[in-house]
Parts: C-alpha cells; structure tokens; sequence
C-alpha cells in the first residue's frame, strides 16, 4: 500500500498543477493583467520551475526522486493550463478544434520520433541527458511562444461561415 501512494504523487501533483495554474491565470486576469501578460506569465511559472526535476537523477533516495518529479510535474500542468487556452485565445471557435488537433498530431508525432533517440541517450549516457533536454524545453517552448506571438489576443480573422459552408 505504501508504494500506492508513492506512484500516484506525480498525478496528483500534475492535477494540482493544473489547478493552481488555471486559478492562477483567473485570478492574474481578476487583479487587471491583460490576457496576454496573465498567459504569460503563468506559461513562464511553470517553464521556469520544471528544471526542479534534473536533480532526481543524482539522489539517493527514490522518494526524494519521486518528489522532485512530482514538483516538475505540477510545474508542467501550470504551463499547461495557460499553454491549452491559448488557441482559443487566437483563433474563431469554428477553428480551435483544427488547431489544437493540428498541435497535438505535431506533439504526438514528435514524441514518437524521439523515442528512439531517447532510448540511445539512455543506453549510452544515463537518464541525465534526459532530464536535462526535458528541463529545458520547457524553458525553450515559453521563449517560442514569447517569439511567435508576440500578443496574445484574437488574430482577427473575418468572421463568416467556414470553408464548404459549415459553421
């Protein structure tokens, strides 16, 4: 039973994570910041609090590994949870569906291309150059938003039926 509660605190903190997160941005977007810097700053929180996990792979204690995991993990979900409002924040409702499917087809697809390369670096190196690409790509995936849009608000697109006359 005591492993039970080990393995399920990753999840647990993801699911807090993911809370806080969206409170956070509420709550940012309640006290007067525009959606963008609310967004923002949320997505920066949780890239900047994800490195927390490179030290797992040098401690001792597996608890203290699972805990530093767990950290990253919530850290993740904060970023999420401002990251995933994100296309709803640009596009037409008719086209969030599109985008976030186009995403996370990319997401998915990219994941499964890495595998194999992360296997070799495990193989060949250990875990720490794992967790070292994942603590900074987080930081990295903030610094693309921050480059690729630099406002956070709707692009403006015409209103009106979609293609093919669906709506």
């Amino acid at each position: 039973m005591k492993i039970a509660w080990v393995a399920a605190l990753p999840f647990v903190a993801a699911d807090l994570g993911a809370l806080f997160g969206g409170w956070l941005g509420g709550r940012l977007i309640a006290r007067g910041a525009s959606l963008d810097a609310a967004r923002k700053r949320v997505i920066w929180l949780g890239a900047l609090m994800v490195p927390v996990a490179m030290p797992a792979v040098f401690v001792e204690s597996p608890y203290v590994a699972v805990l530093l995991v767990s950290a990253a993990l919530f850290a993740i979900q904060v970023k999420s949870s401002a990251l995933f409002a994100v296309p709803m924040d640009l596009f037409p409702s008719r086209d969030v569906a599109s985008v976030w499917g186009l995403s996370g087809a990319a997401g998915s697809l990219a994941a499964a291309f890495a595998q194999p390369f992360i296997g070799w670096l495990i193989d060949h190196y250990s875990y720490t150059p794992v967790f070292a690409i994942v603590s900074t790509m987080h930081i990295a995936s903030a610094l693309a938003v921050m480059l690729l849009i630099p406002r956070i608000a709707p692009l403006g697109f015409a209103s009106g039926p979609a293609p093919g006359g669906a709506r």
